[in-house]
């Protein structure tokens, strides 16, 4: 534990850096080379059972710029990603941070999956993917973040979360809400909804609910608009 990796350039159709059942890890300023098809690659940075700080670094190619299993408390910010599966990937993870990072040319920028609680997902700008910021669990933030030409900007799947002042801007679908379950009532506050692209409703099994829709509530407080999933 605390060990320090900083300054270093990988190259490797491999894992970059590995982390397991370490706490007080801190990688920064690393620029890992994976650059090969991402069925071919594995994870740039790999943090298992740890608790780790990602920061200032660069992930170009492969499957997962920073992949997270069972790493609570990770925080993965200011970083770069490109030509990945997915940019940052969290597996089994809660209360971490995802801060101010850019991805582009990915599958998936931001995926947060497998039951994760109490997450942040902050700043962070996704551009040209196939879906923007995908977070599923419960009591999460997902706040400030730009997603802008995209194949999805904005996946919700999360209950009991706050998704605010988000730019969804010149993706194909704007926002693909997944019904959790079907008494759950969703809020998605200060999406900007002049700039938004769309909005669909699909329930578990991926159909779209064309019967439910979206109504828009102006707040009168600084431009801010609410969602909210009609009853």
């Amino acid at each position: 534990s605390g060990s320090y990796v900083a300054d270093v350039r990988i190259e490797t159709p491999s894992n970059g850096v590995t982390v397991r059942y370490s706490d007080g890890v801190v990688v920064e300023r690393v620029h890992v080379d994976g650059r090969t098809p991402w069925r071919d690659g594995f994870m740039s940075t790999l943090a298992a059972h740890s608790r780790v700080v990602v920061q200032d670094s660069s992930f170009d190619g492969g499957r997962d710029g920073v992949y997270m299993h069972v790493a609570d408390g990770t925080v993965v910010r200011g970083n770069d990603f490109r030509n990945l599966r997915f940019g940052v990937h969290e597996m089994y993870t809660s209360e971490t941070l995802v801060a101010n990072n850019a991805v582009a040319d990915s599958d998936t920028g931001i995926v947060v999956m497998t039951r994760p609680e109490r997450n942040v997902v902050l700043g962070n700008a996704v551009r040209d993917s196939d879906v923007g910021v995908d977070v599923a669990g419960r009591s999460s933030f997902v706040l400030r973040n730009v997603v802008a030409a995209n194949g999805v900007g904005l996946t919700v799947g999360s209950y009991r979360s706050l998704y605010a002042q988000n730019t969804v801007y010149g993706n194909d679908v704007g926002i693909s809400v997944q019904v959790v379950r079907s008494r759950d009532r969703l809020r998605l506050v200060g999406l900007g909804i002049k700039y938004l692209d769309g909005v669909f409703v699909f329930d578990r099994h991926q159909r779209r609910l064309d019967a439910i829709c979206l109504r828009a509530q102006p707040s009168g407080v600084g431009g801010v608009t609410r969602l909210e999933l009609a009853s």
